[in-house]
């Protein structure tokens, strides 16, 4: 797998293309043209020039709203390796994911270009990625480049969304342990990736003391806040989640690299 999911290697990715990778539990292609009914009904606008390759293993090419869309088929493994950051990352979404990917048999490259802006390209990148997993019965599950890894059963309730950013592909979360000693109660720390792409900052979280599935919903609601209501964060603003008790953001360097991130402090 080609990104890091390890916080200190975090750069910011560019927002001009966005890539998924789409696993197969079968090799060969033969349901091509059932992926091309998919793409044309998917984007009926661009229906008459979906431009499907003439090689053994699929590929279309077409635009769509000003997005360059590009989907390319392979027979193949994708390169894994159960020492990639993001099988260790996504332990609590899909405790099997090695064992349920190491052996796929082929996977799809999906990417997105152009457009007017990264959520619109973002929107169109689910478009293409429901189309596939509505006609691709051994589709196993997802990667997206900010290093997300998703298992179908959790991705496609979130293309199935329409219209509404799907935040559990595009922003990946790393999480540890606080070290021993560092707060009053032992603690979580997290750092996520992706959300520079959509032109925010990064979020980061000290001392959390409940579990990491609470930490993730509190992160995913604040990234929420960011993106889809555009909240407008100072520096010492608090935050709570539900009737949870407000939690400080403060403005900050990043622990792991070179940036200023939105940092929560529970203790």
């Amino acid at each position: 797998m080609s990104s890091s999911q390890n916080p200190q290697s975090q750069q910011k990715t560019s927002p001009e293309a966005m890539t998924a990778l789409v696993f197969l539990g079968k090799s060969g292609f033969t349901d091509g043209d059932y992926l091309q009914a998919a793409f044309r009904e998917a984007c009926p606008e661009a229906a008459g020039d979906i431009i499907r390759g003439t090689d053994k293993d699929p590929s279309f090419f077409f635009l769509y709203e000003g997005v360059l869309c590009n989907v390319m088929c392979i027979d193949a493994q994708a390169p894994l390796a159960e020492t990639d950051p993001e099988f260790r990352n996504a332990a609590w979404l899909w405790p099997k994911a090695w064992d349920e990917l190491r052996q796929h048999r082929a996977h799809m490259v999906v990417s997105v270009a152009g457009g007017r802006g990264v959520k619109h390209r973002a929107l169109i990148l689910q478009r293409l990625l429901h189309a596939i997993f509505s006609v691709s019965p051994s589709a196993l599950g997802i990667h997206y480049a900010s290093g997300t890894l998703l298992p179908k059963k959790m991705v496609v309730p979130l293309l199935q969304q329409g219209g509404q950013l799907a935040l559990m592909l595009f922003v990946s979360c790393y999480f540890a342990r606080e070290a021993d000693g560092r707060f009053p109660r032992p603690g979580i720390l997290a750092s996520t990736k992706g959300l520079t792409d959509f032109g925010s900052m990064e979020i980061e979280v000290r001392g959390f003391s409940g579990s990491v599935q609470d930490l993730y919903a509190w992160i995913l609601s604040l990234a929420s806040g960011l993106l889809d209501q555009q909240f407008q964060i100072k520096d010492g603003d608090t935050f709570s989640v539900g009737e949870g008790e407000p939690v400080k953001i403060t403005i900050e360097k990043s622990m792991f690299y070179d940036a200023k991130v939105y940092c929560l402090h529970f203790q």
